[in-house]
């Protein structure tokens, strides 16, 4: 029983920290600008209204075309868009579903970096936790989530940092 109460401490932590780290931005109402964000708000809102149309993928960027080009939909990964999709079809504000798309984006990767650590530090759940919170809070991640708003790379990083903890221990 106290294995699963330290658990579920732990996805609490996580989820506080993810909701921190978007707080002072939604109190504000505002998406700021950076270096890629208008090329990434397209991909999620060409996601947001071809599934309010009653499909689930675009490929050929219906809805943006025409302000950023059909590249929208090509050479990125998309399904992990439906999550933004989803979220903005329930909460419908475009900023709150944007910032709530962050919100998953960072729990979700405090959750892979805990794995990935928690197997690096041979079961050690502090010493997990205390990674995932670093590398998810780090400067890098803060930068491509807001400097650069590079969602697709922001979500790539979930998962590469799992299979880089997973390599270096199997050549330890």
């Amino acid at each position: 029983m106290k294995k699963y109460i330290q658990y579920v401490g732990i996805i609490g932590l996580f989820t506080l920290i993810s909701y921190l780290y978007v707080w002072s931005f939604v109190r504000t109402g505002l998406i700021y600008v950076s270096s890629d964000r208008i090329f990434h708000l397209e991909r999620l809102e060409e996601v947001y209204r071809t599934m309010k149309s009653g499909h689930l993928l675009s490929y050929i960027s219906t809805y943006s075309a025409a302000r950023v080009g059909i590249a929208t939909g090509q050479g990125y990964p998309s399904v992990n868009l439906i999550i933004y999709g989803l979220i903005r079809l329930i909460l419908v504000k475009p900023v709150v579903s944007y910032y709530s798309y962050i919100i998953v984006e960072q729990f979700l990767g405090l959750i892979v970096a805990f794995y990935a650590g928690w197997i690096f530090f041979k079961g050690s759940k502090k010493s997990a936790s205390i990674f995932a919170v670093i590398l998810r809070t780090s400067a890098y991640v803060m930068h491509n989530d807001y400097g650069r708003a590079d969602i697709g790379e922001a979500w790539a990083l979930n998962f590469c940092t799992a299979s880089t903890n997973w390599i270096l221990l199997d050549n330890c």
